[in-house]
């Protein structure tokens, strides 16, 4: 009998993976020159489904490049460098972060370093009739309350802020000329907060931003100061400060190295 059922889980098992075989596959690979090489954060469909995303290094220059991959035909994709970073344009290099796409279809994202201080850029590309067309949005500097060097993607609100983590957390707002930075909360690691905040975020319903930090905390012994947290920023509206001025409170949601074998210092996110 025992025999019996051992055969039967065998055969179950077997065919509930059976579809799952073979179904990895490359759809480029890339090989660091013009096509770019070097990927770091998540892809983005849009909505003919072509995948986009950035490569830290390669394109025309060797700083990096946004590609889009388009489906040929069957288990075929395209490769086209939609736009190459150079070391001294002046728009950033070293993409790492995942884009992300408004509802005209341009999308968004940052690069580590270069722009008008070298401490990294936001920029934004727009499709046209003769390709694709970068502006640079933001480019931050020792002045940026201690933002810099964005290694993950943003995200974009409804009313078209992009928020992101470089250290702290902040928020840009596009205004008629430019955009205008504010850091929603600066870590410092000090009475169980965390340290680090350089993860990609994401936004509920209500507005609340959700992130981690790869260290901080004030558990363990990770970098001396814990071991990284999982946290919660909540909007606070009021009028102090005038019309829709926002005040951000912070909630730690998780401290790591707190138990054994939770893991510790959560250090990537697109």
């Amino acid at each position: 009998m025992r025999i019996l059922q051992f055969l039967f889980w065998f055969l179950l098992l077997s065919a509930i993976a059976a579809p799952g075989q073979n179904q990895f596959e490359v759809l480029h690979a890339f090989t660091g020159g013009s096509d770019g090489g070097g990927l770091w954060g998540s892809l983005a469909f849009d909505t003919q489904g072509n995948l986009y995303g950035t490569t830290s290094g390669g394109g025309e220059y060797g700083f990096g490049a946004v590609f889009q991959l388009s489906p040929t035909g069957q288990h075929e994709w395209q490769e086209t460098a939609l736009h190459s970073f150079c070391f001294d344009c002046g728009d950033g290099c070293d993409p790492q972060g995942s884009v992300t796409f408004d509802g005209f279809g341009n999308l968004y994202s940052t690069t580590v370093s270069g722009g008008s201080y070298g401490w990294g850029t936001v920029f934004e590309l727009t499709p046209g009739s003769d390709g694709w067309s970068e502006t640079l949005l933001y480019s931050f500097s020792p002045q940026s309350g201690g933002a810099g060097s964005p290694s993950a993607g943003l995200i974009r609100d409804a009313k078209g802020n992009l928020y992101g983590g470089a250290g702290p957390v902040f928020e840009l707002v596009p205004g008629p000329t430019n955009w205008t930075e504010f850091v929603l909360h600066n870590f410092d690691a000090r009475n169980g907060d965390g340290s680090g905040a350089g993860t990609g975020l994401i936004m509920d319903s209500a507005g609340n931003l959700y992130g981690t930090t790869g260290y901080g905390g004030g558990r363990g012994n990770c970098m001396d100061h814990g071991c990284g947290t999982v946290y919660e920023l909540q909007p606070k509206q009021i009028g102090v400060w005038g019309p829709g001025v926002k005040l951000w409170k912070e909630r730690i949601l998780y401290r790591f190295g707190g138990i054994r074998y939770d893991g510790k210092s959560p250090a990537w996110g697109s």
